[in-house]
């Protein structure tokens, strides 16, 4: 996303708005007023929205000795889901992205 807005440089904003470019201004400002989100917040979503890769538990093994992981933990929330049922794009507790690795 393209910023509007100028960080000051000693205390002194660079740039100049025309009248055209302040009412872009009031009108994207508008938009995010409209959208009822702090900044907090839409970061938050913006890192629920990255997928992460889920860790996994297990608690048995198999003939060969190698652990069978059955539960997958959310990345974000830490809920647990069966590895055989709970195949999930995003957590359904949180809504983290999930990556599910091959």
């Amino acid at each position: 996303m393209e910023r509007l807005t100028h960080y000051r440089m000693n205390g002194i904003k660079e740039g100049y708005w025309s009248p055209n470019k302040k009412q872009e201004l009031v009108d994207r400002l508008a938009q995010y007023e409209d959208a009822g989100l702090n900044p907090e917040e839409i970061q938050e979503l913006k890192q629920r929205d990255k997928a992460k890769v889920p860790d996994y538990e297990g608690d048995g093994y198999d003939d060969d000795g190698n652990i069978i992981y059955d539960i997958w933990i959310c990345p974000n929330c830490g809920e647990k889901y069966e590895v055989d049922y709970d195949d999930y794009k995003f957590c359904p507790k949180c809504g983290q992205r999930i990556k599910w690795e091959d």
